[in-house]
């Protein structure tokens, strides 16, 4: 029997086509979530989903199980869970926001600490740049201790 893909389903057509009315990417990151849930679903729940019997909490916790095992990205990894809660409750099962938080242990995020550039480095990097202009907006941004995102912001 062959494995249809996530695609090929109308429901899910028709949900990711809802997704997609906004943003494309939007469609695409959902297509992609749907994709990981099919193959977790095809991997361990075949015969589970025959007989009907499934407690939606258990199965989102594995699925979470499931995706870390891929090593996946925490972000990318909570956008996928996003993506199958939404059309899971798009097909009108209901998860609750309450009981998904305590049932379903998500991993945490944990952003690597920023470090401002040393006296070495900073010389380093003008040392390096050829482009005048460049090496102006790299000494503007060092003697005045602005980050890149606010420096446009004074013209």
């Amino acid at each position: 029997m062959r494995q249809q893909l996530v695609s090929e389903y109308d429901r899910v057509n028709t949900f990711l086509n809802s997704i997609g009315r906004n943003s494309k990417n939007s469609r695409r990151m959902y297509a992609t979530g749907l994709r990981y849930f099919e193959k977790f679903l095809n991997t361990n729940y075949s015969e589970a989903l025959q007989d009907q019997r499934i407690n939606t909490y258990e199965l989102l916790d594995q699925f979470v199980s499931y995706l870390s095992q891929q090593s996946i990205a925490v972000p990318s990894l909570k956008l996928y869970m996003i993506s199958v809660r939404s059309y899971l409750q798009y097909n009108d099962i209901d998860i609750s926001i309450s009981k998904f938080k305590r049932k379903v242990k998500m991993p945490r995020f944990y952003p690597d600490q920023e470090e401002p550039l040393s006296l070495s480095g900073i010389r380093e990097l003008l040392e390096y740049c050829s482009n005048t202009r460049l090496r102006c907006y790299l000494l503007v941004l060092v003697s005045s201790g602005l980050r890149q995102q606010r420096q446009p912001q004074l013209g």
